[in-house]
Protein backbone atom coordinates (compact mmCIF):
# COMPACT_ATOMS: atom_id res chain seq x y z
CA UNK A 1 0.00 0.00 0.00
CA UNK A 2 1.31 3.44 -0.93
CA UNK A 3 0.52 6.53 1.09
CA UNK A 4 -1.20 9.04 -1.19
CA UNK A 5 -0.31 12.57 -0.20
CA UNK A 6 -3.08 15.00 -1.07
CA UNK A 7 -2.57 17.30 1.91
CA UNK A 8 -2.23 20.96 0.91
CA UNK A 9 1.14 21.21 2.66
CA UNK A 10 2.54 18.50 0.40
CA UNK A 11 1.21 20.15 -2.75
CA UNK A 12 2.66 23.47 -1.65
CA UNK A 13 6.00 21.87 -0.81
CA UNK A 14 6.25 20.20 -4.21
CA UNK A 15 5.26 23.23 -6.26
CA UNK A 16 7.66 25.59 -4.50
CA UNK A 17 10.65 23.27 -4.53
CA UNK A 18 10.06 22.33 -8.16
CA UNK A 19 10.17 26.01 -9.08
CA UNK A 20 13.42 26.48 -7.17
CA UNK A 21 15.24 23.40 -8.45
CA UNK A 22 14.24 23.82 -12.07
CA UNK A 23 16.05 27.16 -11.83
CA UNK A 24 19.09 25.60 -10.11
CA UNK A 25 19.52 22.64 -12.44
CA UNK A 26 18.85 24.51 -15.68
CA UNK A 27 21.59 27.05 -14.89
CA UNK A 28 24.84 26.74 -16.93
CA UNK A 29 26.90 26.04 -13.79
CA UNK A 30 24.82 22.95 -12.98
CA UNK A 31 26.42 20.92 -15.73
CA UNK A 32 30.04 21.63 -14.85
CA UNK A 33 32.41 21.61 -11.92
CA UNK A 34 32.68 25.23 -10.79
CA UNK A 35 35.59 25.10 -8.35
CA UNK A 36 36.40 23.88 -4.87
CA UNK A 37 33.93 26.21 -3.17
CA UNK A 38 30.88 24.89 -4.99
CA UNK A 39 28.03 23.47 -2.91
CA UNK A 40 28.35 19.70 -2.60
CA UNK A 41 25.14 19.01 -4.52
CA UNK A 42 26.57 20.67 -7.66
CA UNK A 43 29.62 18.41 -7.60
CA UNK A 44 29.75 15.49 -10.01
CA UNK A 45 31.44 13.36 -7.34
CA UNK A 46 29.38 11.43 -4.78
CA UNK A 47 29.80 12.23 -1.10
CA UNK A 48 32.90 10.18 -0.19
CA UNK A 49 31.87 9.67 3.45
CA UNK A 50 28.84 7.70 2.24
CA UNK A 51 30.92 5.06 0.50
CA UNK A 52 31.84 2.90 3.57
CA UNK A 53 28.26 3.08 4.85
CA UNK A 54 26.82 1.98 1.51
CA UNK A 55 29.44 -0.75 1.15
CA UNK A 56 28.56 -2.14 4.58
CA UNK A 57 24.82 -2.21 3.84
CA UNK A 58 25.38 -3.87 0.48
CA UNK A 59 27.77 -6.44 1.94
CA UNK A 60 25.43 -7.31 4.80
CA UNK A 61 22.47 -7.82 2.49
CA UNK A 62 24.39 -10.01 0.08
CA UNK A 63 25.87 -11.97 2.98
CA UNK A 64 22.39 -12.70 4.33
CA UNK A 65 21.28 -14.08 0.99
CA UNK A 66 18.95 -11.18 0.23
CA UNK A 67 19.94 -11.16 -3.44
CA UNK A 68 20.49 -7.98 -5.43
CA UNK A 69 20.03 -4.97 -3.19
CA UNK A 70 17.81 -2.08 -4.26
CA UNK A 71 18.52 1.52 -3.24
CA UNK A 72 16.36 4.60 -3.67
CA UNK A 73 18.12 7.97 -3.99
CA UNK A 74 15.64 10.68 -2.94
CA UNK A 75 16.22 14.08 -4.51
CA UNK A 76 19.07 12.70 -6.64
CA UNK A 77 19.94 15.97 -8.40
CA UNK A 78 22.66 15.32 -10.97
CA UNK A 79 22.96 11.69 -9.84
CA UNK A 80 26.34 11.98 -8.08
CA UNK A 81 25.34 9.66 -5.19
CA UNK A 82 23.32 7.42 -7.50
CA UNK A 83 26.42 6.66 -9.53
CA UNK A 84 28.38 5.99 -6.33
CA UNK A 85 25.76 3.51 -5.09
CA UNK A 86 25.59 1.78 -8.47
CA UNK A 87 29.38 1.37 -8.53
CA UNK A 88 29.15 -0.50 -5.21
CA UNK A 89 26.60 -2.92 -6.67
CA UNK A 90 23.21 -1.51 -5.72
CA UNK A 91 20.31 -1.61 -8.13
CA UNK A 92 19.46 2.10 -8.07
CA UNK A 93 16.24 4.03 -8.54
CA UNK A 94 16.88 7.77 -8.44
CA UNK A 95 14.16 10.38 -8.35
CA UNK A 96 13.98 14.14 -8.46
CA UNK A 97 11.12 16.58 -8.91
CA UNK A 98 13.21 18.64 -11.33
CA UNK A 99 13.10 17.48 -14.95
CA UNK A 100 16.28 19.49 -15.59
CA UNK A 101 18.13 17.53 -12.89
CA UNK A 102 16.97 14.19 -14.27
CA UNK A 103 18.03 15.08 -17.81
CA UNK A 104 21.41 16.25 -16.52
CA UNK A 105 21.89 12.97 -14.64
CA UNK A 106 20.87 10.83 -17.62
CA UNK A 107 23.10 12.71 -20.04
CA UNK A 108 26.18 12.75 -17.81
CA UNK A 109 26.49 8.95 -17.88
CA UNK A 110 24.05 7.54 -20.44
CA UNK A 111 25.45 4.03 -20.06
CA UNK A 112 24.77 3.85 -16.30
CA UNK A 113 22.35 1.12 -15.22
CA UNK A 114 20.22 3.45 -13.08
CA UNK A 115 16.51 4.16 -13.33
CA UNK A 116 16.14 7.96 -13.20
CA UNK A 117 12.60 9.13 -12.44
CA UNK A 118 11.19 12.64 -12.73
CA UNK A 119 8.57 12.55 -9.99
CA UNK A 120 7.66 13.82 -6.55
CA UNK A 121 8.85 11.67 -3.67
CA UNK A 122 5.38 11.83 -2.17
CA UNK A 123 3.73 10.47 -5.32
CA UNK A 124 6.32 7.80 -6.01
CA UNK A 125 5.13 4.18 -5.84
CA UNK A 126 7.70 1.62 -4.69
CA UNK A 127 8.24 -1.79 -6.25
CA UNK A 128 6.49 -4.59 -4.38
CA UNK A 129 9.66 -5.80 -2.65
CA UNK A 130 10.66 -2.34 -1.42
CA UNK A 131 14.24 -1.14 -0.97
CA UNK A 132 17.11 -2.50 1.07
CA UNK A 133 18.27 1.08 1.56
CA UNK A 134 17.05 4.61 1.00
CA UNK A 135 19.42 7.58 0.73
CA UNK A 136 18.41 11.17 1.33
CA UNK A 137 21.30 13.59 0.93
CA UNK A 138 19.87 17.08 1.25
CA UNK A 139 16.13 16.58 0.68
CA UNK A 140 14.78 16.35 4.23
CA UNK A 141 16.16 19.65 5.54
CA UNK A 142 14.20 21.46 2.82
CA UNK A 143 10.89 19.97 3.97
CA UNK A 144 8.52 22.19 5.86
CA UNK A 145 7.64 20.70 9.28
CA UNK A 146 4.03 20.14 8.21
CA UNK A 147 5.36 17.49 5.79
CA UNK A 148 7.38 15.48 8.33
CA UNK A 149 4.65 13.01 9.22
CA UNK A 150 4.00 12.16 5.57
CA UNK A 151 7.71 11.90 4.84
CA UNK A 152 8.63 9.55 7.70
CA UNK A 153 5.66 7.26 7.04
CA UNK A 154 6.50 7.12 3.32
CA UNK A 155 10.15 6.24 4.04
CA UNK A 156 9.01 3.38 6.24
CA UNK A 157 6.61 2.13 3.57
CA UNK A 158 9.31 2.13 0.90
CA UNK A 159 11.87 0.16 2.90
CA UNK A 160 12.04 -3.61 2.76
CA UNK A 161 10.66 -5.02 6.03
CA UNK A 162 13.66 -7.30 6.58
CA UNK A 163 16.35 -4.61 6.24
CA UNK A 164 15.05 -1.10 6.90
CA UNK A 165 18.24 0.92 6.47
CA UNK A 166 17.81 4.62 5.89
CA UNK A 167 20.69 7.07 5.37
CA UNK A 168 19.89 10.72 6.04
CA UNK A 169 22.32 13.55 5.33
CA UNK A 170 21.19 16.94 6.59
CA UNK A 171 22.48 20.38 7.46
CA UNK A 172 23.26 20.42 11.17
CA UNK A 173 22.33 23.19 13.57
CA UNK A 174 25.69 24.79 14.37
CA UNK A 175 26.92 28.33 14.94
CA UNK A 176 28.99 28.08 11.77
CA UNK A 177 26.02 27.14 9.57
CA UNK A 178 23.92 29.87 11.11
CA UNK A 179 26.68 32.43 10.65
CA UNK A 180 26.95 31.47 6.99
CA UNK A 181 23.17 31.74 6.68
CA UNK A 182 22.79 28.21 5.35
CA UNK A 183 19.14 28.23 6.32
CA UNK A 184 15.91 29.98 5.38
CA UNK A 185 13.61 28.99 8.21
CA UNK A 186 10.55 30.68 6.74
CA UNK A 187 7.65 28.41 5.67
CA UNK A 188 6.54 31.08 3.20
CA UNK A 189 9.87 31.12 1.34
CA UNK A 190 10.03 29.45 -2.06
CA UNK A 191 13.07 27.45 -0.94
CA UNK A 192 12.80 26.46 2.73
CA UNK A 193 15.78 25.20 4.76
CA UNK A 194 15.92 24.20 8.42
CA UNK A 195 18.93 23.15 10.50
CA UNK A 196 18.62 20.15 12.84
CA UNK A 197 20.48 18.74 15.80
CA UNK A 198 20.84 14.92 16.08
CA UNK A 199 18.27 14.79 18.86
CA UNK A 200 15.75 16.53 16.60
CA UNK A 201 16.18 13.80 13.99
CA UNK A 202 15.78 11.06 16.59
CA UNK A 203 12.53 12.60 17.82
CA UNK A 204 11.03 13.08 14.35
CA UNK A 205 11.79 9.56 13.13
CA UNK A 206 10.96 7.70 16.34
CA UNK A 207 7.26 8.27 15.57
CA UNK A 208 7.49 5.45 13.00
CA UNK A 209 9.76 3.20 15.03
CA UNK A 210 13.11 4.31 13.61
CA UNK A 211 16.18 4.03 15.78
CA UNK A 212 19.52 5.69 15.09
CA UNK A 213 22.38 3.24 14.57
CA UNK A 214 25.12 5.75 13.84
CA UNK A 215 25.73 9.50 13.48
CA UNK A 216 28.78 10.92 11.73
CA UNK A 217 29.80 14.54 11.12
CA UNK A 218 30.57 15.67 7.58
CA UNK A 219 31.24 18.88 5.66
CA UNK A 220 31.47 20.02 2.06
CA UNK A 221 34.05 22.19 0.30
CA UNK A 222 31.96 25.32 0.82
CA UNK A 223 32.19 24.90 4.61
CA UNK A 224 28.67 23.70 5.30
CA UNK A 225 28.41 21.23 8.19
CA UNK A 226 26.27 18.09 7.89
CA UNK A 227 25.30 15.07 9.94
CA UNK A 228 24.98 11.61 8.43
CA UNK A 229 22.41 9.45 10.23
CA UNK A 230 22.06 5.73 9.68
CA UNK A 231 18.62 4.68 10.88
CA UNK A 232 16.84 1.33 11.13
CA UNK A 233 13.18 0.46 11.19
CA UNK A 234 12.67 -3.29 11.03
CA UNK A 235 8.98 -4.01 10.51
CA UNK A 236 7.17 -6.38 12.81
Amino acid sequence: MVLKCSHTSILSQDSREKLHYESVWSAPSAGSNIGNQQPQYLSKVGRSSLKPILERIHRNNRGQGKGTTGLLDVGCGNGRNSFLAASIGFSVDALDISSSAIELAKNSRPDADIRFLNTSFFEFAAPDEGYAAILDDGFFHHLRPACHEYYVEKIRQLLRPDTGRFILVHLVDTESNRAQRHYIDDPNAIHFTRLYKPENINEIFSTQGFTTLKVEPDADASGREFSIHLLSAVHD
